[in-house]
Order: structure tokens, then C-alpha cells, then sequence
């Protein structure tokens, strides 16, 4: 894969920066990377990472925790990109919870988990960090497992979506850094929610580095501007007493023709590209669960009628994930 070139400065900038602070000998250094969603965050991180591997003057001993603070498929989504990015390119090995009995993280391994994994509140989660027998010398099974790493080389934790690291989740974020007790943290988000002041940067005592929004816009990864109907904008369409259902039902209109719009324009201009909407129901937390599997049988219902064959839709929901239609989603004409 060719990086765009505000990406290749960005990974220059992100390598001679964890370089730097490396250097000082020092722990549990903050390390801010800052870019616009749609900037190929990921991708960046996989190139910054290979870089660092292929460094022949970087032969420290360190192994990598990617942390994500976003949904239960976040981290999987992270390690397959990687994955597809090295195409096997590369000794860093991509490890998960299904390799913790090999016992610890060996030098370049990069090991994958999401935050709700080990923040302790579901069964999984408190088996993987309860003391008591489970893991290999009667502590927890990942407790373990990183202390043992941590007895042969450094680690750099790497925390994605790290603006959602704070609030609840301060206490126990804080319990992981003493246990990790990492060289060096990296924050990956699109809104930080703390930036290092200049001293700290000048002083090599954190550091911030930033993909400008300006130049992902240039680029034309992401667009200046996102159209959005408002809540009003959509009741003018009906009465002053809608139901969910008729506000479901124009929403689903609005975008079921601009699709139909913007794949004539496309034809206009002669690109075989098949506009894709995305249809967002309510999280599926537990206690939502009827509300979404309420709002999904009125997506496909106002689907069917409008003609949609079902192999024209995918589904990613909790329990219900169209993994073989969604392979392709990515091609502009599937």
C-alpha cells in the first residue's frame, strides 16, 4: 500500500519522536498521536511499527499491548488491518488472549485486547484477571502473562481510541500502567481529551504528534464538510406526531434516494461506483437489545418493499454478523 503524504510525514514524525523519548531511559512516557477520523489512523500505526522493526540502529527488546477502547470488535478489526498490512512482512507477531498460554510476549510481539477484556465486570474478563488458581503460578492468567514479559523486555502499551480512557475508567486504567509499567504510552485518537504543554514536549518528558485535518482533506481521504437532516428538517416532511416508525420510515426515504442520486451522478461522470449506505440502529447493549431488534425488522421491512434483494444487505449486529457480504464492502463498485 502507497501512504498518502501527509501519512508518510506523520509516520516520520511519530518514529523520530517515540525514538527521542525512548532514548531518555525514562517510563510511562505520554506520547499523543492526533488524527481526523477517516485519516487511516491504523494504517499509520502498521507503517510507524514496521518502521521501528526495520530500524538497524533499534534493536531494543520491547514488545507491544494494543489496547482499544472501542466496541467488543474494535481490537480484532485493528489486528486483522495489521495483518493485511504486513502480509506477513514482518517478525512482529500478532498475538491475542488466544495466545496467553504461551506464557509471555516475546521481542516484537504485539498483542491485542480490548479495554473490556480485563476492566474486571464480566465473568471472562474476571478470569482473566482474578488471582486464585487460574493462571499458571496461582495468579491471573494475564496478570501473569505480562509479568512474566516484563521480567525479559520493555513494553510499549498503545492505546486506541484513547479519548474514551478517563472518566470510570481512571481507577482501573491507573492499576493497568502500574502492572504494564510501560516505556512509553502512545495515545492514538482523533480528540484528545489531554495535550502535553510545550515544556514536557521540549523537555522530552511527553511528546504530541499531529496529522493535520487540512491535509487528510487535501488528500481527499475525508471530506471539508458532512450534510446532515435534522431533526426538524425530517419532521417537516410529516405531522407534528410522528411515530418511531414514520420517523424511521423518512429517514430510510432520505437515503434511499440520495443513494439512487448519487449513483446517477457517479454514472454521469463514468464511475462504476455503487453508493453505500450505512443504516445505525441503537447500541446493542443488553437492556437495548428489543428496542434493536425492533428498529432492524423495520429496516427490512421498508427495505423489502423498496425492492432491496437481501443479498444486497449486510448485517453487523451483536449475535449477527454477515462476515462473507461484508468482505468486500470496501470496493467502490460491490
Amino acid at each position: 500500500m502507497i501512504l498518502k503524504n501527509f501519512q508518510s510525514t506523520a509516520v516520520d514524525q511519530l518514529s523520530n519522536t517515540f525514538l527521542a523519548l525512548w532514548k531518555t531511559g525514562k517510563y510511562r512516557i505520554p506520547l499523543v498521536f492526533k488524527a481526523p477520523t477517516g485519516a487511516g489512523k491504523t494504517i499509520m500505526m502498521a507503517e510507524f511499527l514496521r518502521c521501528l522493526d526495520d530500524n538497524y540502529q533499534f534493536h531494543e527488546d520491547k514488545a507491544y499491548l494494543w489496547i482499544s477502547f472501542g466496541g467488543d470488535e474494535s481490537y480484532t478489526q485493528s489486528k486483522n488491518k495489521l495483518y493485511q498490512y504486513f502480509n506477513e512482512g514482518t517478525d512482529m507477531n500478532l498475538k491475542d488472549v488466544n495466545n496467553l498460554s504461551e506464557g509471555k510476549l516475546y521481542k516484537n510481539n504485539i498483542f491485542f485486547i480490548n479495554w473490556s477484556k480485563i476492566k474486571g465486570t464480566d465473568k471472562e474478563s474476571k478470569k482473566l484477571r482474578r488471582s486464585g488458581g487460574v493462571g499458571y503460578g496461582g495468579e491471573a492468567v494475564f496478570d501473569e502473562f505480562i509479568q512474566k514479559t516484563k521480567k525479559e523486555r520493555d513494553l510499549v502499551l498503545i492505546i486506541d481510541e484513547a479519548h474514551t480512557e478517563a472518566g470510570e475508567h481512571l481507577p482501573l486504567y491507573n492499576q493497568i500502567i502500574d502492572l504494564l509499567e510501560p516505556r512509553i504510552i502512545l495515545k492514538v485518537t482523533a480528540t484528545p481529551k489531554d495535550l502535553p504543554n510545550i515544556s514536557d514536549v521540549s523537555q522530552k518528558k511527553a511528546g504530541f504528534v499531529e496529522a493535520l485535518e487540512s491535509d487528510v482533506i487535501a488528500s481527499g481521504l475525508i471530506k471539508e464538510k458532512i450534510i446532515t437532516q435534522t431533526e426538524e428538517e425530517i419532521k417537516k416532511l410529516g405531522n407534528k406526531n410522528l411515530s418511531d416508525k414514520d420517523i424511521t420510515d423518512i429517514m430510510l426515504e432520505l437515503a434511499f434516494n440520495k443513494r439512487i442520486e448519487l449513483k446517477k451522478y457517479y454514472g454521469e461522470l463514468g464511475l462504476d461506483i455503487n453508493p453505500l449506505v450505512m443504516i445505525q440502529l441503537p447500541s446493542d447493549f443488553k437492556e437495548k437489545e428489543e428496542v434493536q431488534a425492533n428498529q432492524k425488522d423495520l429496516v427490512l421491512s421498508y427495505l423489502k418493499r423498496k425492492g432491496v434483494k437481501e443479498k444486497e444487505i449486510a448485517i453487523w449486529l451483536s449475535g449477527n454478523k454477515d462476515i462473507k457480504k461484508l468482505k468486500h464492502i470496501t470496493d467502490n463498485n460491490n
